[in-house]
């Protein structure tokens, strides 16, 4: 696979999508690709191992409708996703690209929410009307959000964690309330 590439005349300061990142985010319009309208979103470093967990975690909420999604960075993910989504992060420039990036792409089912995940979390966990949750990006799932999850009465739960022992201690805590 090649390098994304920074064509000269970018005129955002991130890196762009290349023309064989067509499927990283599907469909990629021709305009991301000639030029004409450039995403403002840093591309992973390991773009193939971030699209394979794109595709899994496509898969997994296959039958959700509705997903609130936690620590969305820029938001790559979520707009894989063809259901309707909350995507919530505590870093503006990362919602400020992430929805300058969907608008681009005419991705209407995706909300950006900017504001501590958490307490975000939990007023739209609060209608109960949210069956997926997906978590990543957090050192350890707080009893705040263990109790959310819970009340709000969310059927799926995806948690994705690079700290192996974070990610069991949590489980292993998480499978009290999910099979």
């Amino acid at each position: 696979m090649q390098k994304n590439k920074v064509t000269e005349n970018t005129k955002v300061k991130h890196n762009t999508y290349a023309p064989d990142m067509r499927n990283f985010l599907e469909p990629a319009p021709e305009d991301l690709i000639s030029g004409e309208g450039k995403t403002k979103t840093t591309l992973p470093d390991h773009l193939e191992s971030f699209e394979i967990r794109n595709k899994i975690v496509k898969t997994m909420v296959k039958g959700s409708k509705k997903i609130i999604s936690i620590n969305c960075e820029n938001g790559i993910l979520e707009m894989n996703l063809d259901q309707e989504v909350v995507a919530i992060d505590e870093k503006k420039d990362n919602i400020e690209s992430a929805t300058y990036n969907a608008k681009l792409l005419g991705k209407e089912n995706i909300k950006f929410v900017y504001g501590q995940p958490i307490k975000k979390m939990v007023t739209f966990a609060k209608k109960k009307v949210y069956d997926t949750v997906i978590i990543q990006g957090v050192n350890g799932i707080s009893n705040e959000l263990k109790d959310t999850l819970r009340l709000g009465k969310v059927q799926t739960v995806i948690y994705m964690n690079s700290s192996t022992s974070m990610l069991a201690k949590d489980l292993q805590e998480l499978s009290k309330y999910y099979k």
